[in-house]
């Protein structure tokens, strides 16, 4: 028997029998030959059990369904990574608008108001919402702006020339987020 085992002949066709036998589904095979009712109650647990490997339909129905929902308070900011929310994630209605004010003479005030805005999820409503509004590193100082729900979906601007002088505020890109507060 040393002798077969030391043969040239030997390894190869070893190796040779092994991969037939996975080919032929040898592991297939024996798995077939275990059921759920041959494993012994808790024997199994999350160490033996390969990430990423399990889908809901391994589950019990009842396990399953506890994973797709969130329970009330379970999330809080220490449950959120830094810089992993965007604008889109908090808000309703969040992007970038343009506004045209044209001239605005020292002291007055003049209004503009967006296009139709596209919310976050649809059917949302702008008007009892908080907005937050945020104009371009490089724009003009000494004048003010605040805004509001001009419509549905629709952002109103006023913006005030707090100078003796005429300003011509032609095309501006605000980036904006509204939070609902109702």
């Amino acid at each position: 028997m040393r002798g077969v085992l030391r043969s040239p002949r030997f390894l190869p066709t070893a190796l040779a029998l092994i991969a037939l036998f996975v080919a032929l589904g040898g592991p297939a095979a024996a798995a077939k030959l275990i059921g759920g009712k041959q494993i012994k109650r808790n024997a199994i647990s999350s160490k033996h059990v390969r990430d990423g490997s399990l889908s809901e339909a391994d589950l019990d129905p009842a396990a399953a369904s506890s994973f797709r929902e969130v329970a009330a308070g379970s999330v809080n900011g220490a449950s959120v990574a830094d810089g992993s929310l965007s604008a889109g994630d908090l808000g309703r209605f969040a992007g970038s608008v343009n506004f045209n004010f044209g001239s605005i003479s020292g002291g007055g005030c003049v209004s503009a108001y967006s296009t139709s805005l596209t919310p976050v999820v649809a059917d949302q409503d702008l008007r009892d919402d908080v907005i937050v509004l945020t104009p371009p590193a490089s724009f003009i100082a000494n004048v003010s702006f605040w805004a509001n729900a001009s419509a549905a979906n629709q952002i109103g601007v006023k913006m005030c020339n707090q100078t003796g002088g005429i300003l011509a505020i032609n095309s501006v890109t605000f980036r904006y987020v509204t939070i609902d507060a109702g």
